[in-house]
């Protein structure tokens, strides 16, 4: 019998592995970035991942999504929602995660009940770099 290495890891690990998962995973591992933001939807029934890359030298963030890790990310993900209803009796639908440089540092924000929130409305250009722009780190950090 096997047992799935999450199972063991309390929440703090789990934020930490995605991070690490993010890190290692050839889509980011070798990039040319001072950001990543992840947008980690966890609803019944649904999970899903996407991702913006913020170059280093300001050009526009680029939509992304995992290369070898996104099932993974979104496992861990799910293993940390249940983790944090086991604590605190409430269910997170949304997480944003953030890695920056230099560090790597991050941060993970969740919502519990705004589905929209961080939700791409207009899908034109223009909608994309807006959304993008809302979650880039040095935004929702108030650092430019």
């Amino acid at each position: 019998m096997s047992i799935d290495p999450l199972d063991t890891m309390d929440s703090s690990q789990l934020l930490l592995e995605i991070g690490r998962l993010i890190l290692t995973d050839s889509r980011y591992r070798d990039g040319d970035w001072r950001a990543v933001s992840f947008i980690i939807a966890q609803e019944p029934g649904m999970g899903s991942v996407e991702a913006y890359i913020y170059p280093e030298k300001g050009a526009p963030p680029v939509a992304s999504v995992p290369a070898e890790f996104s099932h993974e990310i979104n496992q861990t993900a799910k293993m940390l929602q249940k983790r944090m209803a086991e604590r605190n009796g409430t269910t997170w639908i949304k997480m944003l995660y953030q890695v920056w440089m230099p560090g790597p540092a991050f941060a993970a924000t969740f919502e519990n009940e705004d589905a929209e929130r961080w939700k791409l409305q207009d899908y034109s250009a223009e909608g994309v770099r807006q959304l993008a722009h809302s979650v880039d780190p040095a935004v929702t950090r108030g650092k430019r």
